[in-house]
């Protein structure tokens, strides 16, 4: 029996270690990595080769397929890899799989076994070269399994909780943190859970840990819960109330992406790329900033998905896909409408997080904002930027500060026909109450 390893990184172990040698060469491993995500099903050979060698041309990219199936099978043994027509198909009795462990604990719901099996992010540090779709879909499978691991360990330290395992809800939450770190509420239910065992000094340098981390990489300032809860405890010897009861209920939708935050009222991950971090000067106004950002993406994102409902038809008359189909989506860089040099950066964070609010909903698939990144000073027509990033459907808009108010001009389009399946602006004022709103009103 050998240990295939997706969680993490990427590898196969023996009784001897990992092992090396042609068996776990890239394209090998990424096979593996598909048919283990799509077991107990089979992926048809041409989906296989799209997805490992799109480069190739058929016959080249169907004999590396064979080549790859045979050194498998030749180190794992004859029945690792299942031959069905013109599927592949995972043979489990002779592999042991981390990802599929994972999977299991989480059917039987058993969340120890479930959180002890996931070893990190799935393919972490793993690309191939020239395999953008294979990236895409990696991206896609990894925040699907993040999600579904941060569910696992909220579980767990609210059950410890409950069954006043004070220690054991102290832990959870930590690895909670530990796996999100700019999430507030993580943050906050961990503080509770540390002032619940008596160490209160442990608690007060976890909220200022998490509001310097906001600072310092960020730019942006930590949820006033956070301050307030440190000063608090500060202040006072008696036993804190439970300040979680006075932040808002869970919501019944999450955003899909690196972070999960599962409150309406505390939009926690506030994590545009580097190049957004806020200067000194700037800081004094990054709540709001932050606010107006996190709250447009959520109401834009909310009037795409909806647009994707009415245009479903038409899209998919127009892309030879059934309503069912999953539809990948691109979202262009947004054009800078200010006149101010500050502006793209509040403008490229409305962008990013706008595509954290589309990327696994439904059957949307969102390419990546590395892949878009590219295409912000076009000059190709949108059919060709269509085609060559693989997607049906493209979203553009522009974003303009007008003193303390925000506009997003947004629309959605058929690249093929060049019509406009849904164009719609959004205005806000950049205040965090008015981000609550917002959320009230998407979900």
């Amino acid at each position: 029996m050998f240990d295939v390893k997706l969680l993490g990184g990427a590898s196969i172990e023996g009784e001897t270690g990992p092992l090396t040698g042609p068996a776990v060469q890239r394209h090998r491993l990424a096979l593996l990595a598909l048919l283990a995500v799509a077991y107990p099903k089979g992926i048809t050979r041409d989906k296989l080769v799209a997805l490992l060698w799109p480069e190739r041309d058929a016959e080249s990219s169907r004999g590396l397929l064979n080549q790859a199936v045979h050194h498998l099978r030749k180190v794992l043994g004859p029945d690792a890899l299942l031959s069905t027509a013109d599927e592949l198909r995972l043979g489990p009795d002779r592999v042991h799989v981390d990802l599929l462990e994972f999977r299991e604990a989480l059917a039987a719901s058993s969340l120890e076994r479930a959180a002890a099996a996931y070893g990190g992010s799935f393919l972490d540090g793993f690309f191939l070269p020239d395999a953008v779709e294979f990236e895409h879909w990696t991206d896609g499978e990894c925040q699907r399994l993040r999600q579904d691991y941060l569910r696992v360990l909220e579980d767990l330290a609210e059950s410890a909780a409950a069954a006043d395992d004070r220690r054991g809800a102290v832990d959870w939450w930590r690895r909670t943190v530990e796996e999100d770190a700019y999430n507030a509420r993580f943050t906050l239910r961990l503080m509770e859970a540390l002032e619940a065992t008596g160490d209160r000094v442990e608690a007060i340098r976890r909220g200022e840990e998490h509001a310097e981390r906001l600072r310092r990489e960020l730019g942006a300032e930590p949820h006033p819960e956070i301050e307030d809860l440190v000063d608090r405890m500060r202040a006072t010897p008696r036993a804190l109330e439970d300040v979680t009861d006075r932040l808002p209920a869970r919501a019944g939708i999450e955003v899909a992406a690196t972070p999960i935050d599962r409150s309406s009222g505390i939009e926690a991950d506030v994590r545009p790329p580097v190049s957004h971090v806020a200067s000194a000067e700037r800081r004094g106004s990054a709540r709001k900033a932050v606010a107006a950002i996190l709250g447009l993406a959520a109401l834009v994102g909310a009037g795409l998905v909806g647009a994707m409902l009415v245009s479903g038809e038409t899209s998919s008359s127009s892309t030879g896909r059934s309503p069912g189909d999953e539809v990948w989506i691109a979202v262009l860089p947004f054009e800078d409408l200010a006149e101010t040099t500050d502006e793209p950066v509040f403008t490229d964070a409305v962008h990013s997080d706008l595509i954290v609010a589309l990327t696994g909903v439904g059957s949307l698939r969102v390419i990546s904002r590395t892949s878009v990144l590219p295409y912000r000073d076009r000059v190709k027509p949108l059919s060709e930027v269509a085609e060559e990033l693989g997607v049906d459907v493209v979203v553009e808009g522009g974003v303009q500060r007008l003193g303390e108010r925000v506009r997003v001009g947004v629309q959605l389009t058929d690249p093929r026909s060049g019509g406009v399946l849904w164009a719609d602006s959004f205005t806000r004022d950049l205040t965090m109450e008015n981000l609550f709103e917002i959320r009230r009103r998407v979900v």
